[in-house]
């Protein structure tokens, strides 16, 4: 059973067709792209972090790539506890639901298996990346066919408080041993929205996660 509900906030998710080959994540990239426009820019590969990326990752390797960032008025460590706080993801991030963490496990850490579902989409999460204070990532699969993810998470101390980073690649791998068919999914991947919407919904994420640090929502 999932520690969160399946829609902490109230969303109204556009109608969609029923033979949609984006499948139950047609309805969320359509409504990041409707209700923030403003936000659903594809982000540019020159924008990336020169910290590595998981091999298979890489910006520019994959058919998705996000890059947000903005300032918080917080030192890092705020920041990075509000973000090991998984289980308070979906009450200000529409886009997070049904967190699942192990038993007894109340935060992420090093190595944390967790589930959520984002985009409408179950993922199964281990978190790979974690360096107190600077940086946090998971790797994550899911949906049919498989989608491979990493999402990373970047802090940066500044004047102003701490510079947040956050940036993610995904591709399908469900078909990766069939060439023609992989290439063609990942091809409709690239041509779903996605690369709009995963800024904007990231965008989203950034300012809510800075209202709750800075007013301690």
């Amino acid at each position: 059973m999932s520690d969160t509900p399946e829609l902490a906030l109230d969303v109204k998710l556009p109608a969609t067709s029923t033979y949609d080959l984006r499948g139950p994540s047609g309805a969320w990239i359509d409504y990041f792209r409707k209700t923030y426009p403003q936000w659903a820019k594809a982000s540019e590969l020159s924008d990336a972090r020169p910290r590595p990326w998981p091999k298979g990752f890489e910006p520019g390797a994959t058919p998705i790539f996000a890059h947000n960032e903005i300032t918080i008025a917080a030192p890092a460590q705020r920041v990075f506890r509000a973000l090991l706080d998984a289980r308070a993801w979906p009450t200000y991030y529409e886009n997070a639901s049904k967190l699942e963490l192990p038993a007894g496990v109340e935060h992420l850490g090093p190595g944390v298996r967790f589930g959520f579902t984002t985009f409408g989409v179950a993922f199964d999460a281990e978190v790979t990346l974690f360096e107190l204070d600077v940086a946090l990532g998971w790797t994550c699969t899911g949906g049919t066919p498989e989608l491979s993810v990493h999402h990373r998470w970047l802090l940066e101390p500044e004047a102003a408080g701490t510079r947040v980073v956050t940036e993610e690649t995904n591709f399908i791998s469900g078909f990766a041993w069939l060439g023609p068919l992989s290439r063609w999914c990942n091809q409709k991947l690239a041509e779903s929205g996605t690369r709009e919407a995963l800024p904007a919904a990231h965008e989203r994420w950034l300012t809510e996660l800075k209202r709750v640090v800075e007013c301690g929502a």
